[in-house]
């Protein structure tokens, strides 16, 4: 699978990694999504109590389209 694809698809990457990885994916996961916010210069919050990998990738699409229209 392409990485785009993996981009508009991240609970087909979550999948993957739990299979990979089991309990540790969602560290790995939390990992990322901070790293990922970071590299798009966006402030990350953790705003859920259980981490949710998909709804953060989202979130970081929807901030840094809002940001780039700026």
């Amino acid at each position: 699978m392409k990485l785009v694809s993996l981009a508009e698809a991240p609970s087909e990457l979550h999948n993957g990694f739990e299979q990979i990885f089991g309990p540790a994916a969602g560290n790995l996961e939390r990992l990322m999504v901070r790293d990922l916010f970071r590299r798009l210069s966006l402030k990350f919050e953790e705003v859920t109590p259980s981490f949710d990998f998909e709804t953060y990738v989202n979130i970081a699409k929807r901030e840094f389209s809002m940001k780039s229209t700026k």
